[in-house]
């Protein structure tokens, strides 16, 4: 009987939890496509010297906006089916584990990604054209940062793989009508 509450305990505080984290991440890339809109809109009164470089990072826009809308889709399923888990239904269990599983497979390619592509676009680019000192300093900080976001990404990744495996158990399965 205690382990059944335990079980319990758990299956609900990973439910709660992810509710507050992936409703507070669908709230905020809510905002990052609001803001998306209101920066298209204004690149249009844009003149001057910014105006190349604004038409530049508009035509961006387009891929932003799809990883925005996907990845606030993932969102917002995730919270459903934590909702769902808090409800102890299989369509939330199944709901959650699914949208966690994609989630946890696009963690993996953005550090994938970032790790091979966009540092090495980094260094080239910023780098360069930089005075010696200033250089190696800039190279430190962007290998603490590119660390730092490995490190995210996988801890991340870490903790929805754990979650997955705890809610796969079949005591675990049992526990939803």
């Amino acid at each position: 009987m205690d382990e059944i509450v335990k079980r319990l305990l758990r299956i609900k505080t990973i439910g709660w939890t992810s509710v507050i984290i992936f409703g507070i991440a669908a709230l905020w890339i809510l905002f990052e496509i609001v803001a998306l809109v209101v920066f298209v809109n204004s690149v249009d009164s844009v003149v001057g010297r910014f105006y190349e470089a604004a038409k530049t990072v508009q035509s961006a826009v387009g891929e932003v906006r799809f990883a925005l809308f996907l990845a606030a889709a993932l969102m917002v399923l995730a919270t459903i089916g934590a909702v769902g888990l808090i409800r102890l239904r299989k369509w939330g269990l199944v709901l959650y584990q699914s949208s966690t599983l994609v989630m946890t497979v696009f963690l993996l390619a953005i550090l994938i990604y970032y790790l091979f592509v966009v540092r090495e676009e980094i260094d080239d680019r910023m780098i360069t054209p930089l005075p010696t000192e200033p250089a190696e300093n800039l190279r430190a900080v962007m290998r603490w940062m590119s660390f730092a976001c490995a490190l995210f990404l996988l801890l991340a990744s870490w903790l929805l793989v754990r979650t997955n495996i705890f809610l796969g158990r079949r005591s675990s399965r049992m526990e939803f009508r």
